[in-house]
């Protein structure tokens, strides 16, 4: 009787492979998960930076706070009784219309919040006395903390949770964030 040579990988040679996978891929998702998380984060924090960066601007140029997102595109309604007052752009009208509305995006749910008095500029310009943003982790995995800016450029954190609109970052329980 002659003994035939068999080629190719016994069942436990394979399953030793995927064992070495499996802690391979045990080590490797918490890390990059963490990765992901942080880069969120830190989108999250330049986003709302960048949000109030350009209502600063319209600010000097309006010499008031945008009452809306969109009121910095120039899509925006803007009650005016001078022609001065009419948006430089700040935003694209897309970019705009999301902040007013709130929209979530990299794990991140987004809002602009106007509130404070009803103010008329110099200019004839109405606007709002306080805004601020705020960038709170719409999933797990999207971040573990929520930002707030408003418009002294006072940047704060927290950690998740919801945000109560138009008291301003400080009277929200959140704290100054070390920049």
């Amino acid at each position: 009787m002659r003994k035939r040579k068999q080629s190719g990988f016994s069942l436990i040679e394979l399953l030793i492979v995927v064992a070495v996978i499996l802690v391979i891929v045990a080590i490797a998702v918490p890390s990059y998960l963490a990765a992901v998380r942080s880069t969120n984060e830190t989108a999250a924090a330049a986003n709302l930076k960048t949000m109030i960066a350009d209502a600063n601007t319209y600010l000097g140029h309006q010499k008031v706070l945008p009452a809306t997102a969109s009121a910095m595109s120039g899509a925006g309604t803007v009650t005016t009784t001078a022609s001065a007052c009419a948006s430089d752009g700040e935003l694209n009208t897309l970019q705009a219309t999301a902040w007013d509305a709130g929209f979530t995006t990299n794990g991140y749910q987004y809002k602009w919040l106007s509130g404070g008095a009803t103010v008329t500029s110099p200019l004839g310009c109405t606007g709002n006395t306080l805004v601020e943003a705020t960038a709170i982790p719409a999933t797990v995995s999207g971040g573990s903390v929520s930002f707030c800016a408003d418009q002294t450029g006072e940047f704060e954190l927290a950690g998740t949770g919801t945000v109560a609109s138009g008291a301003g970052c400080s009277t929200d329980g959140y704290t100054v964030a070390v920049q």
